[in-house]
């Protein structure tokens, strides 16, 4: 019988992305006129990246999956020197006091994007290999822990804080699904939790972003705006929706991390419930796809990609709604950005391709 792909999963990611192209132009079209006199410019970019991004995915689907781990060493160091030469002039590119992207002339990348793979991947294998001595914190986890602060450590001085501790997150839940004792997660938690603290005191616009979150109403004009503006949006698009299009888009670059605002405003609550109810699907299909998966190394991957996509998703909700500080952090499949884009659907591909062989070992 021939193997076949979640299609489940390969449909709602299929309708996340067609959801952030319509958004994309709607909430973009104002900016991108009056900056390039052309209200098409973003969407023209996000659309020639989305039909990259599902053919990375429908690749990926039919690359064997178990051939990551024979490549895991290769992916480690290719992040590792994208992520070293974002800070070289002329080859990274410094946008707003950071340095997050490099100029591959015909498009911009973003190298802490393939990293979150590489780490992941290579925690797989590890873990994989490593699982009869998991007990032991010396054999077992410090050195996968090494990869992982290192890759933390690259990320932070970009600045990019937020995905940094999304590594770090991703990479803690990896430990727990591979059967850390709980003794050694909290010792992690015990050194890691204060030294995050005094990364964010350090930075003063971490600790504005803080204050924002505790008291947006005392500075609406500056650290509390996007908060405030969030809100304002969803409180305007009620249970429907203004209608797409229609909405103020008073966020400073929409299309981005405040997508999900822009969503609410035009759609209402019911296009949001929608988008929620799309990556609780593909939360769910990928947490089947990794618990029905008897090799261990597959099904480590999986339950990694999974949690790499839901935990952002998760994250950029709650940073939109004000359940926390603003983030930074884009919507999966929904905001621009082609990197983020084309990641994402590499790690539906990759759950995809496992999904055949899991239906195998069902069978």
């Amino acid at each position: 019988m021939k193997k076949q792909p979640d299609y489940l999963l390969f449909l709602v990611v299929i309708l996340l992305v067609g959801i952030g192209v319509s958004m994309i132009f709607s909430a973009s079209s104002n900016i991108a006129f009056k900056k390039f006199g052309d209200e098409s410019y973003f969407l023209k970019r996000q659309i020639f990246g989305s039909i990259t991004a599902i053919a990375v995915l429908i690749i990926m689907s039919y690359v064997n999956s178990s051939m990551l781990m024979k490549i895991a060493p290769a992916l480690l160091i290719i992040s590792f020197i994208l992520c070293v030469i974002v800070f070289i002039p002329g080859i990274g590119i410094k946008l707003s006091n950071v340095y997050r992207w490099i100029n591959f002339r015909l498009f911009l990348f973003q190298p802490s994007e393939l990293a979150k793979i590489a780490v992941v991947v290579n925690l797989a294998v590890i873990l994989h290999k490593k699982k009869d001595k998991i007990e032991n914190f010396f054999t077992g986890v410090a050195y996968p822990l090494l990869i992982v602060i290192l890759f933390f450590l690259l990320v932070v001085l970009q600045p990019d804080f937020t995905t940094a501790i999304f590594i770090i997150l991703v990479s803690v839940f990896m430990l727990f699904i591979a059967g850390t004792p709980a003794r050694h997660l909290a010792i992690l938690g015990g050194i890691g939790v204060p030294i995050i603290a005094i990364l964010t005191s350090i930075a003063g616009y971490r600790l504005k972003r803080i204050w924002a979150f505790i008291s947006s109403d005392s500075d609406s004009l500056g650290a509390g705006f996007q908060i405030l503006e969030s809100l304002k949006a969803f409180d305007r698009g009620g249970f429907l929706g203004v209608g797409i299009g229609k909405g103020y888009k008073t966020l400073p670059e929409p299309f981005t991390d405040f997508i999900f605002s822009v969503y609410g405003e035009e759609a209402g609550f019911l296009g949001c419930a929608l988008v929620i109810l799309l990556f609780a699907i593909f939360t769910y299909r990928g947490i089947r796809i990794a618990s029905r998966c008897q090799d261990s190394f597959l099904s480590l991957l999986a339950y990694g990609l999974t949690a790499m996509i839901s935990l952002q998703a998760i994250v950029n909700f709650m940073s939109s709604l004000g359940l926390i500080p603003t983030t930074g952090i884009t919507l999966p499949f929904l905001s621009y950005g082609r990197s983020s884009l084309i990641i994402s659907c590499a790690v539906a591909g990759i759950l995809l391709n496992i999904s055949k062989k899991t239906q195998v070992e069902a069978e």
